[in-house]
């Protein structure tokens, strides 16, 4: 049974970066994900925790909305421009 998931490996930063796959569809993040996580990180030396959850709220929601896109679009029965 093949992964549901799969995380594309190694990830090439460009303006429209492909992360995964759902669903044979794949997932595109522009390059200021990238750029907004570096600063977030960079506030995780004086809180830790409060950059950890963040982040994590951060890109869950990034992900959410994307694999709703994608829903959409294969219930229409059409290729995505995620």
């Amino acid at each position: 049974m093949p992964k549901f998931v799969p995380i594309a490996t190694p990830i090439a930063v460009n303006k429209r970066t492909r992360v995964m796959q759902i669903r044979g569809t794949d997932v595109f993040v522009p390059w200021s994900v990238f750029l907004i996580v570096a600063i977030m990180l960079s506030n995780a030396v004086r809180h830790p925790l409060v950059t950890m959850i963040a982040l994590i709220a951060y890109l869950s929601v990034l992900l959410i909305h994307e694999a709703g896109r994608l829903m959409a679009a294969q219930n229409k029965n059409r290729k995505s421009r995620v």
